[in-house]
């Protein structure tokens, strides 16, 4: 399975689109009171029967799955197939340019995903206040 096909498993398909309803029936909907929320043997019911309000997570993809999934585009084998073309017609410069241009775009393209991968799990590890405890903080 490649990087794409993981990626298009890993969007989970909502039943309902929630965010252009009003508030007041969305609770109404969630049986719950905008006002004071659930209450306590509610939320522990509700816990017990859908767990915790957390992102699910999907399947790591590599950071080698990810540089290889920069070099599946047409157009950069149109690009890799230009370059080889005029490296053997004798424009070594045109033919290194592409190649240079190509490369410099699969290196940014894999940082960004590689760096957006990584995103979620930065944003679930905890985090600490200031004072907490003496590794928190200026060292």
């Amino acid at each position: 399975m490649d990087v794409y096909e993981r990626r298009r498993r890993m969007n989970f398909a909502m039943p309902e689109s929630w965010h252009d309803k009003a508030i007041d029936e969305i609770a109404t909907r969630l049986a719950t009171d905008m006002v004071h929320g659930l209450s306590a043997p509610e939320a522990v019911e509700r816990l017990a029967k859908t767990g915790p309000n957390e992102l699910r997570r999907g399947e790591a993809i590599s950071p080698l799955a990810i540089l290889a999934g920069q070099f599946r585009s047409l157009v950069i084998w149109v690009l890799i197939g230009a370059a080889l073309v005029s490296t053997a017609l004798g424009e070594l410069i045109d033919g290194h340019a592409i190649i240079a241009i190509v490369l410099l775009n699969a290196l940014i393209g894999f940082f960004q995903e590689y760096r957006a991968e990584r995103a979620p799990a930065v944003r679930s590890a905890p985090s600490c206040s200031w004072g907490s405890s003496p590794t928190c903080g200026w060292s």
